[in-house]
């Protein structure tokens, strides 16, 4: 994979990763409406008018614990709240994160997003050949997208058993699976550009690339909605 492909690669993925959060956020307002449907627009009108992240994710905690009086529900929901405070440290990583190039970097690995600051809160040095420690690359990106997609389904989960005992999403809460390789991913980039997968050397001793290996990615395999 060139520089060029990496870079588009990259920020494809940054894309949908900070929109899925959009997602993310969107599920919490449900939860906020569900909780409150006899207030009318009054509670999530105020609710929307909080600025941060974190205290929008307590307003919504103090709101689910008071109206849920099932205990697995209120379980799944302290399960999916922990994750919604770790995983919008990421998301804030993704938005707020300082982009570098690293020549010296193997492919996937030579566009890099790093951490603004330390753990010892100094600010990082992004010069030089190695990337500092936190650094996220493209198959991390990939990986931050697919918790916000899960997370994204878990919150619709706990809207939907705030009113009934239906969890349309079940599978949301199996072991998250790895992303894909990094030529994979290429390839995936090259079949939606129209272009030739990369093959292994070897398959393309044996094997001629059909139509069927240029077509468009089918509505099937788009894991970006909520």
């Amino acid at each position: 994979m060139n520089l060029a492909e990496e870079r588009l690669l990259l920020n494809s993925e940054l894309g949908k990763a900070v929109a899925q959060w959009g997602y993310v956020e969107a599920q919490m307002l449900g939860i906020v409406k569900h909780c409150s449907l006899k207030e009318g627009e009054s509670v999530p009108v105020a609710y929307l008018s909080i600025e941060n992240f974190r205290s929008k994710l307590a307003f919504c905690d103090n709101l689910v614990t008071s109206k849920a009086k099932d205990i697995p529900l209120l379980t799944y929901w302290k399960d999916i709240r922990d994750r919604c405070q770790a995983l919008a440290k990421k998301r804030n990583q993704l938005a707020h994160g300082w982009h570098a190039l690293y020549l010296h970097g193997t492919s996937g690995k030579r566009f890099g997003i790093t951490p603004t600051l330390t753990a010892e809160g100094k600010l990082v040095h992004r010069e030089g050949e190695k990337p500092p420690p936190g650094t996220l690359f493209l198959r991390d990106v990939v990986a931050y997208r697919t918790e916000f997609h899960v997370l994204t389904r878990q919150l619709c989960n706990v809207s939907e058993m705030l009113g009934s005992d239906w969890k349309p999403f079940p599978e949301a809460d199996l072991p998250i699976p790895k992303p894909p390789t990094i030529r994979q991913l290429e390839n995936e980039l090259r079949i939606e550009l129209g272009r030739e997968p990369r093959l292994k050397r070897s398959s393309k001793l044996v094997q001629k690339t059909g139509p069927a290996l240029v077509s468009l990615p089918s509505d099937t395999e788009d894991h970006n909605d909520a």
